[in-house]
């Protein structure tokens, strides 16, 4: 539907390559540090009812600790 003669159209940008190196993947302690602050913002989450939050908080920490 057409409102105001406006058509939507989708938005497209150039996607730049990024290269992996050693220097780029981040330790394991740092992955552990990350995953710290993690569980303390889904603890915060869940205390101020945000669950759906707190939930892909607590996704994000299961996918880590698999990389891990």
């Amino acid at each position: 539907m057409l409102m105001h003669n406006i058509t939507p159209q989708t938005i497209r940008k150039a996607v730049e390559p990024r290269a992996i190196t050693e220097e780029a993947a981040p330790s394991k302690e740092e992955i552990f540090n990350y995953i710290v602050e993690l569980e303390a913002e889904m603890h915060r989450a869940a205390k101020n009812l945000e669950f759906e939050k707190a939930a892909e908080i607590r996704d994000r920490i299961g996918k880590l600790r698999k990389e891990m």
